[in-house]
């Protein structure tokens, strides 16, 4: 079979089986290995079509990017050619091939078919779909050299402050995650090691109790003190994993916030036996999260046992799967055949699993997160304004009295952009909707004195309009509503609270005063608003008064700020987040283990809008 198929078509590699030619009113059986080829072509092609069906749910709406998948995707993909590969050698065989991977459990087929990946995969998958917010399958995390990787932190013990790291001079090792979820929150891996690797691993590694360990041999608790047990538990390859995650972690900040590790164990159980205790307690000594199989089910052991209860008769095939009966009629001859499944057969076949909730899976949208309550930042406030923003075509030139082309190339840059993707009904007017509308008060002085510098008259009107100023004080919001439709080409909308309510905050008060606890209603306890790292940003960005007020008001207010200034917004989050590293090098801790830390919340509108300005000199042209 071509591994490239014409796409939209659903391709599964043909039930195999052997037949008993001696007895005539035996029906055609299928042997173990072929059942096993056959279960697992199935439930890889399977996998495959939801990996799929989720990378066309992410393109659908334009969000591919957001998600790396691309490597796990592969990872099944080659698994699905790898089966098919070793069906088609089959095929070419004959049943006394079959006959003799029957007979030798070492032989090289029945090999590649018991160490297949597809479980893991299957597993990752299944862990995948009962989480939130994914953001990457298969990736690999960085983690400087400096970290020691068999290092676990106990209380007590001295944090040693590190230089300022030279990247010339790091050498990065990559640690693979299996999941990343919660929106880059939680870091999650995999691992279907069983109990008994497990033993073997620790007899390896030296533990007396199981120096003589062997499949036949009864399993012992060991007598070791718990103490003792994880100090020899830290050689084992899965806590030295969790703790290079760990140490990965510590050089990633997701809002402010290092991403928890959360290692998932299926075929381990807890309380069972004694030294598989100790080696939990070792990984979660790292301060990761461990989760054994008494709380995660198992769905591939399922899935394997009834995902091929089949007779063979001649001809056909019936597949019972989770009472729902699928019928697989195929084309036999001695050894081959030939089937395509449906797509509704495909989904049949996963009916154990569980169904896939493809917007769960996505990453949260940035308006979600927004609060009811907007500070406005003075980029903001001009865009509400500009004659760029509001009108288009002749109306834009007629407005201002100067011709397209007498403008500076910037204006006319966003002149053109404004034709194609319209700023105000696309970006900034659904982001306004059903909120409170706030700003400084040193920011709507800013934008008062551009418009009254180089702003046009319509610009000027937008401006008195957006504040409730002039002739519009005291006037109801359906009113401003109207009088800002009518300077503009579109309609504002209905949900649009304006004006926008000016608010006297002064900054430098706020940094001189000491830190004032604010309950936040909610069961996670917040730290109050840090001023002395605030104070620090404040200091080492040289923030203009206009910024300082705009972003530490809606910082120490807890409402989400919205800007177009990307380079201060950008480098304010990289700012504190370097601060936080820092002051944990040094041993500071701003919040315990029960507390978040809450950096200001900022949406970045991408695209910018200036007032359209004084035309070009007729020198200057």
């Amino acid at each position: 079979m071509p591994e490239n198929h014409s796409p939209g078509r659903n391709q599964f590699s043909p039930l195999m089986y052997s037949r008993d030619c001696t007895n005539e009113d035996d029906s055609s059986t299928f042997t173990p290995s072929a059942n096993l080829l056959n279960s697992l072509q199935i439930r890889a092609q399977a996998l495959l079509d939801e990996l799929r069906a989720y990378q066309a749910h992410l393109q659908a709406r334009n969000r591919q990017k957001e998600v790396e998948i691309g490597v796990f995707t592969r990872g099944v993909e080659a698994e699905v050619k790898s089966l098919e590969k070793l069906r088609l050698r089959f095929a070419e065989g004959n049943e006394a091939d079959w006959a003799e991977c029957e007979e030798d459990d070492e032989s090289p087929q029945l090999h590649a078919l018991r160490s297949s990946n597809l479980p893991f995969y299957e597993t990752v998958w299944n862990v995948a779909k009962s989480c939130r917010g994914i953001t990457a399958l298969g990736k690999k995390v960085y983690r400087s050299a400096e970290d020691c990787p068999n290092h676990i932190e106990k209380p007590g013990d001295q944090v040693l402050t590190r230089p300022p790291s030279r990247r010339s001079h790091i050498r990065k090792k990559g640690v693979p995650v299996d999941i990343v979820a919660e929106d880059g929150l939680e870091w999650i891996k995999v691992s279907t090691v069983t109990e008994k690797r497990l033993l073997f691993e620790m007899a390896k590694e030296g533990w007396e109790s199981y120096a003589d360990f062997s499949d036949g041999s009864d399993i012992r608790p060991s007598n070791d003190a718990p103490a003792d047990r994880c100090e020899r538990i830290t050689k084992l390859e899965l806590v030295r994993v969790a703790e290079e995650l760990k140490a990965a972690s510590r050089a990633v900040r997701v809002q402010f916030q290092h991403p928890r590790i959360r290692l998932v164990l299926p075929k381990v159980r807890e309380g069972a036996l004694h030294d598989v205790d100790a080696f939990i307690a070792g990984l979660r000594a790292t301060g990761a999260t461990v989760q054994c199989g008494q709380g995660f089910v198992n769905t591939n052991k399922v899935q394997q046992e009834v995902c091929l209860e089949k007779v063979a008769l001649n001809h056909e095939a019936t597949v019972f799967y989770k009472n729902e009966t699928v019928r697989m009629v195929k084309e036999v001859s001695y050894g081959q055949a030939n089937r395509t499944f449906s797509t509704h057969e495909s989904h049949a076949l996963l009916g154990t699993q569980q169904r896939l909730d493809l917007d769960r899976l996505m990453p949260a949208v940035l308006t979600r997160q927004l609060t009811e309550t907007l500070n406005v930042d003075c980029t903001i406030l001009l865009a509400l304004v500009s004659d760029i923003s509001h009108l288009r075509g002749p109306r834009l030139t007629s407005d201002s009295n100067e011709p397209k082309g007498s403008y500076h190339k910037a204006i006319l840059r966003q002149i053109d952009a404004e034709e194609v993707s319209p700023l105000l009904p696309k970006e900034i007017y659904p982001l306004l909707m059903g909120r409170e509308l706030k700003c400084t008060f040193h920011a709507a002085q800013r934008m008062r004195e551009i418009v009254q510098c180089m702003g046009t008259s319509s610009e000027r009107t937008r401006a008195d309009i957006l504040f409730g100023e002039r002739e519009y004080q005291g006037q109801p919001i359906s009113v401003l509503r109207q009088a800002l439709s009518e300077q503009s080409s579109y309609s504002v909308p209905y949900e649009i609270q304006f004006p926008i309510k000016v608010v006297d905050f002064d900054a430098n008060q706020l940094l001189l005063s000491p830190a004032r606890p604010e309950s936040v209603p909610g069961a996670e306890r917040i730290k109050a608003f840090p001023s002395s790292i605030a104070a620090r940003v404040v200091s080492s960005m040289h923030l203009s008064p206009v910024n300082s007020s705009v972003f530490l008001y809606g910082w120490v207010e807890r409402v989400a700020t919205l800007t177009s200034n990307r380079t201060v917004a950008r480098g304010l989050l990289r700012a504190i987040n370097e601060l936080l590293d820092q002051d944990e090098r040094n041993g500071i801790q701003w919040f315990k283990d029960d507390e978040i830390f809450m950096g200001p919340q900022i949406y970045i509108c991408e695209t910018a809008r200036s007032l359209i300005g004084k035309a070009k000199s007729k020198r200057e042209r």
